[in-house]
């Protein structure tokens, strides 16, 4: 499908962006299937959105028809003179990242940091030993931006557990669990070694929900967190602690569940997130 011909889809400007926008969604799942997922807690304005999926795109055709230049972002930035991290003093390293940073700002190159705060010692050595090595496109489209992440090269597996635990207990007291809990697994195990699938523990956990009218005074903490490396290059850890919450009946009264919970969790090889597999919290034993 091609947009190049600035088809009117409707006379009203947003109504005509936002069927667009459904348009070239479809378009990139067309092409990179589940790969291509774009979702946001957040409604994203349609003009802005409209600017970035053609973006994507046009870079893609770019690749397509073999017509860009890939260089390193050291070089993209001039190849400034830095010191390396072993070489440089406590008093010059915070006016060096300073300097790095606005570089890359400049430049239309942004780092994030999903957890942290890192120290500077991290970032430095992150800047000059990972992000100065990795490619760009030489030339890029106006207002595009290259995104990196810090913990895809440096994973944080306690902070990145620690997260999916609050995320679950968030989905688990407004019940809303669905396609987009990334915390969740594809496949989960159950008690008795058997698979489930995800629809299958959301079924469950809906089957349980529906018995109530709500879920109150919900409180936990998380007392442990592990993490264990395997062979293959995976990771298997979990999460444990307290959980405690009131769940209301049709007549108003409540019923008050606490005790131990505890998240299994894993991270495949090669990625950064972790996924939740199996999980025990007072009240629910259906799996």
């Amino acid at each position: 499908m091609s947009m190049e011909n600035e088809e009117k889809f409707s006379d009203n400007e947003e109504e005509h962006l936002r069927i667009e926008n459904e348009l070239l969604r479809l378009k990139l799942m067309a092409q990179f299937g589940n790969d291509f997922q774009m979702h946001s807690e957040h409604e994203i304005p349609p003009e802005v959105e409209n600017k970035f999926l053609k973006n994507v795109i046009a870079v893609e055709d770019q690749f397509a028809s073999g017509d860009h230049t890939a260089i390193s972002i050291f070089e993209k930035i001039g190849k400034p003179p830095f010191t390396l991290l072993e070489n440089i003093s406590s008093k010059q390293l915070e006016t060096e990242l300073k300097r790095l940073k606005k570089l890359l700002q400049q430049n239309n190159i942004a780092i994030h940091f999903e957890y942290g705060p890192y120290s500077n010692e991290a970032v430095y050595k992150y800047i000059t030993e990972r992000v100065f090595q990795k490619e760009v496109e030489k030339d890029i489209f106006p207002g595009m931006i290259w995104n990196f992440i810090y913990e895809e090269d440096f994973p944080n597996n306690e902070e990145a557990i620690k997260k999916n635990t609050h995320l679950f207990f968030e989905d688990w007291l407004f019940m809303k669990f669905n396609e987009y809990s990334g915390q969740m697994a594809s496949e989960f195990l159950s008690a008795n070694g058997s698979n489930l699938t995800r629809n299958e523990v959301y079924e469950k956990i809906k089957l349980f929900s529906d018995c109530f009218v709500a879920f109150n005074n919900d409180g936990y903490n998380i007392d442990n967190i592990k993490v264990d490396g395997q062979p293959d290059g995976s990771f298997m850890g979990f999460s444990e602690g307290m959980y405690k919450y009131d769940a209301q009946l049709e007549n108003g009264e409540y019923m008050h569940f606490e005790g131990p919970f505890k998240l299994y969790q894993r991270r495949e090889i090669d990625e950064t997130y972790w996924r939740i597999f199996h999980f025990v919290i007072p009240g629910f034993n259906q799996l």
